[in-house]
C-alpha cells in the first residue's frame, strides 16, 4: 500500500468515511488503464469549494422548500421544466442546468459583477446576490 493510499485511509478514518466507501473510490483506480495524468493542482483547490457550496446549497434547498428558489433551482428540481435533472438520494445540489451569466464591468476595475438570465446580481466574485421582484396587479 503506498503512501498516499495509506494517508487517504488515515484521513477518511478520522472524518468517518466508512471502508466501504473508500473501496468505490479505489475500485475507481482499478478500472480500465491507469492514467498517466494525475489530478492537478487547480482542482484540488477548487472542489473542497465546489463540495462545501454544493452540500450547503441541498441543506438550503431541503430546509426552504416552500420558500421562493433560485432560477436555476426552480427549473432543475421541477419535473414539468425541460431543465429537470432528478435527485434521487444526492446529499449535493449543484447549478448544472442554467450555468448562463453576463459580466458587468470595465476595462479599468479588478471586479465584475455577474448577472444572470433572470437579472440576479451578484456583485462580488462568490459573494451573495440581489434579486428584484415586482408586485404586479398590486
Amino acid at each position: 500500500m503506498g503512501l498516499v493510499r495509506s494517508l487517504g485511509r488515515l484521513i477518511a478514518d478520522r472524518l468517518g468515511i466508512p471502508p466501504a466507501a473508500l473501496a468505490y473510490l479505489e475500485a475507481k483506480d482499478r478500472i480500465g488503464q491507469p492514467s498517466q495524468v494525475g489530478i492537478s493542482r487547480e482542482c484540488i483547490s477548487i472542489e473542497p469549494r465546489l463540495i462545501g457550496r454544493a452540500w450547503l446549497n441541498s441543506a438550503v434547498l431541503e430546509l426552504n422548500r416552500a420558500g421562493v428558489l433560485p432560477y436555476w433551482a426552480q427549473e432543475q428540481y421541477d419535473p414539468q421544466s425541460t431543465s429537470f435533472i432528478p435527485r434521487g438520494q444526492g446529499l449535493l445540489s449543484l447549478n448544472v442546468t442554467h450555468r448562463d451569466w453576463t459580466s458587468l464591468g470595465n476595462l479599468a476595475a479588478d471586479r465584475e459583477a455577474i448577472v444572470d438570465p433572470r437579472g440576479l446580481l451578484t456583485p462580488w466574485f462568490d459573494g451573495w446576490s440581489l434579486d428584484f421582484w415586482l408586485l404586479a396587479g398590486g
